[in-house]
């Protein structure tokens, strides 16, 4: 090999590093920012977060101690916050409300359904995903709001 290969090789390899790093950089900027804001709606309301994650423009977290979950949904046109104080809350489960097309289940809403400790209370919902304003396809909503309904549930158990 000659050095002008070599340079070459050696730009082109260090521009690849440059460039990884600086996905890196901006993911973790967009994930400290999702933080923050989770982390200011739940001081709002006199709590800190013990566990949380993002997932696409979906933040979720709970405080343990004072018993309350956080919900930030944000996409292209809309922007919703909620927290619902767990101590009201007898049980969740996930809402996925689908139909069949062409023999294909096609999901129209995915939501966490909060019920209360007050029969006569409406559930409490989180949408995580609806098709009529969120992406036309999922990719791992179904996972992630299993995850935190059996999370929820754990805590409430506890």
């Amino acid at each position: 090999m000659n050095s002008i290969t070599i340079i070459s090789l050696a730009i082109i390899i260090a521009a690849c590093i440059l460039l990884i790093v600086l996905m890196k950089t901006i993911k973790r900027k967009k994930t400290q920012k999702k933080f923050q804001l989770l982390s200011d709606f739940a001081a709002k309301h006199n709590s800190s977060l013990s566990r949380y994650e993002f997932f696409d423009g979906i933040s979720i977290g709970l405080d343990e101690s004072s018993n309350y979950l956080f919900f930030m949904k944000q996409n292209a046109d809309k922007k919703s916050e909620q927290y619902i104080d767990l101590s009201k809350i007898k049980n969740c489960r996930v809402n996925n409300i689908s139909r069949m097309v062409n023999g294909t289940v096609v999901i129209d809403r995915l939501e966490l359904c909060f019920s209360t400790t007050v029969r006569e209370e409406p559930p409490l919902l989180m949408e995580f995903y609806n098709s009529d304003y969120d992406s036309v396809t999922i990719a791992g909503e179904v996972q992630f709001i299993e995850k935190w309904a059996e999370l929820v549930n754990k805590h409430l158990k506890n």
